[in-house]
């Protein structure tokens, strides 16, 4: 498991998720493995970069899952995420944003 010191989608989404009375879960979904950084990527290498990256510790206890990511450029990441989220048990996600790319 990967982790980083500092996770500013982190520290954006606590906040919201006390405001709306939402849960915050950063700890059932992780990324197993390194890849090359997403910024310096074309859009086809991205999608190819973030395929299998993440996993879930357990199967989903919840049928809806918010994906909270700050920026979002071609959407590889975010999609990746959301089909682990899927294929681990939630029936709808939905993705929020600070700032989208187009």
């Amino acid at each position: 498991m990967l982790t980083r010191g500092f996770n500013q989608t982190v520290e954006l989404c606590l906040p919201e998720g006390r405001q709306l009375s939402l849960p915050v879960d950063v700890v059932s979904g992780y990324k197993r493995r390194s890849g090359l950084t997403q910024s310096k990527l074309n859009a086809s290498t991205r999608r190819e970069n973030t395929r299998g990256a993440f996993a879930l510790r357990a199967p989903l206890n919840f049928e809806m899952a918010i994906i909270f990511d700050d920026v979002i450029t071609t959407g590889a990441t975010v999609s990746a995420m959301a089909q682990t989220l899927r294929l681990g048990g939630a029936r709808r996600v939905d993705v929020w944003t600070i700032a989208a790319e187009r």
